[in-house]
């Protein structure tokens, strides 16, 4: 053999490496691995896998990561040789929130879209006068929605749509496309009424504790002697309370605690649990009394007022020949109620007021005034003389049924003449037994009877005085 060089060739055989294809949270299906070889085009399996909530996004090369590769894309060298892991890469449904307040306010993170697989967050509602009671659902899925008390507890399933949750937590509250309606539950608050009543005493209806939103029927208290001002209140929420003066018109609104309300109905003193205090207020009664002269002149009017203490009567009349005897209530009553400066009682304002007008009663003063009977063409006794009667008949009328009558003509003669009246009956000694007497001064030939009586309101009265 003749030397010579001899180049030999290195043969290559590509490398092959399997790409393994995993279902990373898949609920069904499987997808076959693929063989790759080296330098040479390589198409990825068709995706077999499904996940409820999610759609396929495509292949990533960790459990967590973002996709690398779409379906059935053609690869090359993704390896030299061994096994490659693809985990099938999800991205969680869009669905629509909806929500329905029922009157209340959304809070600070209300979020209006939701991805399956995501956590949400949403804060309750508030609702003035209203605690809340939790949410429920709508058009979710049972088997799906859950809720927690923390972003990294979202475990308890919310499997019926009626039961009230009130976390703030929520994870899969729809598995597909389409849109779930949280709804808010509320619960009104009830609230406690306590009175200070200053001295009064509550009505019939005196409810002790109240619910929002509904309407309340509070009877205003009494006090003796005094009138009722109104309710003020105090710890109540001056932004809800109302007042009104019916069950069906409780619209006034009550924004200043120290505004007095004589109103009955009453709604939303609180808008939170607690208690709110109604606070009663009076007026002392007062009475305006007119004193009526009752004939006299002077009088005037003067106030009394309940639970002030020496309170007296100051008026005062004045009639000519008459004393002012008291007060009276009936102007034709026959004697006084009441003293020319009575003291005026509690009792006697609060049966009186508001106003009363009283009478003067009048005494007349006692004059005793000498009444004169006079004797003019005869003598009812002729010419007899002191120790003799007369024992003729009876002539003019001497006086009218056993009394004196003012103004009748009287016929008499001496002291001890019998005197007749007009029955014919004589008496002896006449002006003895009805204190008739002589006034001698005129002489005996105009002699004059007289009587002294006390008049009352014009007519001579039969009490005896001295003139």
């Amino acid at each position: 053999t003749t030397n010579e060089n001899i180049n030999l060739y290195a043969v290559w055989k590509a490398n092959t490496y399997t790409i393994t294809f995993l279902g990373n949270g898949a609920t069904s299906g499987s997808t076959n691995k693929v063989t790759c070889t080296y330098d040479q085009d390589c198409i990825l399996t068709d995706n077999g896998f499904s996940r409820n909530g999610y759609i396929y996004q495509g292949w990533a090369t960790t459990s967590s990561g973002l996709k690398e590769y779409e379906n059935k894309q053609t690869v090359r060298n993704l390896l030299v040789s061994g096994n490659l892991d693809l985990y099938a890469s999800w991205l969680g449904n869009l669905y629509t929130i909806s929500y329905n307040y029922n009157s209340g306010t959304k809070g600070a993170k209300s979020p209006t879209e939701g991805r399956y697989g995501d956590i949400l967050e949403i804060d309750n509602p508030t609702r003035t006068g209203y605690t809340f009671e939790g949410w429920t659902y709508s058009n979710g899925t049972t088997t799906t929605a859950m809720y927690g008390s923390t972003s990294t507890n979202v475990a308890s399933a919310w499997s019926s749509e009626s039961t009230k949750v009130k976390d703030k937590f929520f994870k899969n509250l729809r598995e597909t496309d389409g849109t779930v309606t949280l709804t808010a539950n509320w619960k009104e608050n009830t609230y406690t009424i306590s009175y200070t009543l200053n001295g009064g005493t509550k009505g019939t209806n005196s409810p002790t504790s109240g619910t929002f939103n509904n309407v309340l029927t509070i009877d205003n208290p009494t006090r003796t002697g005094y009138i009722f001002a109104g309710w003020t209140y105090s710890s109540g929420t001056t932004t809800t309370a109302m007042h009104g003066g019916s069950s069906t018109a409780v619209t006034t609104a009550w924004s200043n605690s120290s505004t007095k309300t004589k109103d009955k109905y009453f709604k939303n003193l609180r808008d939170t649990n607690g208690t709110v205090t109604l606070i009663a207020n009076w007026t002392a009664k007062t009475i305006k009394v007119t004193f009526n002269c009752n004939g006299g002149t002077g009088g005037g009017e003067q106030t009394f007022t309940y639970g002030v203490s020496n309170q007296k009567f100051s008026k005062t009349c004045s009639k000519t020949n008459y004393t002012l005897d008291g007060w009276k209530l009936n102007k034709s009553g026959t004697k006084s109620d009441y003293s020319v400066a009575s003291g005026v009682s509690n009792d006697w304002i609060n049966g009186h007021s508001p106003a009363v007008t009283i009478y003067a009663h009048w005494k007349e003063n006692k004059k005793c005034t000498r009444v004169y009977f006079m004797e003019l063409p005869h003598w009812c006794c002729g010419s007899h003389r002191e120790g003799h009667s007369y024992d003729g008949g009876c002539g003019s009328a001497c006086f009218i049924g056993g009394k004196p009558a003012v103004g009748n003509n009287m016929y008499g003669g001496d002291d001890a003449c019998s005197f007749c009246i007009n029955n014919g009956t004589k008496y002896k000694d006449i002006y003895d037994k009805y204190n008739w007497k002589i006034d001698r001064n005129t002489g005996d030939a105009n002699k004059r009877f007289y009587a002294c009586y006390y008049f009352k309101n014009g007519v001579p009265t039969t009490e005896s005085c001295s003139c």
